[in-house]
């Protein structure tokens, strides 16, 4: 029941299949500012890992990555107020007063950071926040097919039939919804038509990993099931992340947006290689569509030849709107071009961290390019 999710039946089926999926857990409640908060603990070392849920999602659509997770982090799920076995509060559900709230069971749980936090859908926009509330606290973010908020002013102004039809869509899905999801939604639909996230110039430029989801919908969503749909949204899911000076963009083939469900084996490296970062101060390794890999230079690598084919490949037209990882110089993979099978790097050199070749997303290997 997530935003960026297709259709509000999809939307619906969607969340059906991952209660049903994931069976209720005892977890446990704890009174916080005179308010009862359902959360869920796994893991004894390591850094604290902070799972942050999308719009109506409660802690259950965790419950694969959790478990995996707890092997090297101390986790933290929990369903926000209103939701799941939470009880409801009377505030604003805005970011900023979620990530106020989430902070404020952080020090009741007397979790110490640097946090990683891991935020799917809206999630993204709240430990977003929460980072940008309180930057000395946080090691590193996980994007989970998060939302963007330039997300509802890029649409309007770019396909504004469509992105109205989209708006009468989710409004119908959650003004039936739940009390605390109806409100959620309804702060983040303000953002989305604003555009504008709260104090994002405040974020900490710490290790950022994105996870995008690639696989076009068969739903009635004008968004996920057009090419030009899925070109800008995975444009706007890369603007934030290309800005971090350490990040990696990780497209996912084959699944839909609750990638922790489908992939859940990619999320949990993903936050294995987040902690390990934390831990050791060091950057972020490249995944290779596989794991992560240590970057090794090429050997003494011509610098003013790699400026070169950076300049020709701008020069280049533009082609298929598929083309979205283009000039990520955080994670330093070049010019990477869709060709049905994965994404195939065309400049090589220093500037190309990733192994030489394409992924094979269905066979699930790495083939040498011709």
């Amino acid at each position: 029941m997530s935003l960026i999710s297709v259709g509000s039946r999809s939307r619906a089926a969607v969340f059906a299949i991952a209660m049903a999926l994931q069976p209720q857990d005892d977890g446990l409640t704890m009174t916080v500012q005179g308010r009862a908060v359902h959360l869920r603990e796994a893991g004894t070392d390591g850094p604290v890992v902070v799972l942050e849920s999308g719009l109506g999602d409660g802690l259950q659509v965790w419950q694969k990555v959790q478990r995996e997770v707890a092997a090297f982090g101390q986790t933290i799920a929990y369903d926000r107020a209103g939701l799941g076995s939470s009880a409801a509060s009377s505030d604003p559900r805005t970011p900023v007063a979620l990530a106020k709230e989430l902070n404020t069971l952080l020090e009741a749980l007397n979790a110490r950071g640097p946090f990683v936090l891991v935020g799917h859908s809206t999630g993204g926009l709240y430990i977003r926040t929460y980072a940008a509330l309180y930057p000395e606290k946080v090691g590193a973010l996980v994007l989970v097919d998060a939302t963007p908020e330039q997300m509802g002013v890029e649409f309007s102004q770019r396909y504004p039939d469509q992105w109205a039809l989209e708006l009468r869509e989710l409004d119908n899905a959650y003004d039936a919804s739940a009390n605390a999801v109806h409100a959620e939604w309804l702060a983040i639909r303000t953002l989305l038509q604003d555009g504008v996230l709260p104090l994002a110039d405040k974020i900490p430029d710490v290790p950022t990993i994105s996870l995008c989801a690639r696989q076009p919908s068969t739903e009635s969503s004008w968004i996920t099931t057009t090419p030009d749909g899925l070109a800008l949204m995975q444009e706007l899911k890369e603007a934030f992340p290309s800005k971090q000076s350490d990040a990696q963009i990780i497209p996912v083939m084959g699944v839909g947006h609750y990638i922790q469900l489908e992939r859940p084996e990619v999320v949990v490296a993903s936050i294995r290689e987040a902690c390990r970062a934390v831990q050791s101060a060091e950057r972020l390794r490249t995944w290779n569509g596989v794991g992560f890999q240590e970057y090794t230079p090429a050997e003494s690598p011509d610098q003013s030849q790699n400026e070169e084919q950076r300049a020709e490949a701008e020069r280049e037209p533009d082609g298929d709107r598929n083309d979205v990882l283009e000039d990520c110089t955080s994670v330093q993979v070049g010019r990477r071009r869709l060709d049905g099978a994965g994404f195939q790097s065309s400049v090589s050199g220093g500037q190309n961290r990733s192994a030489s070749g394409t992924y094979n997303w269905a066979a699930g290997s790495l083939s040498e390019s011709n």
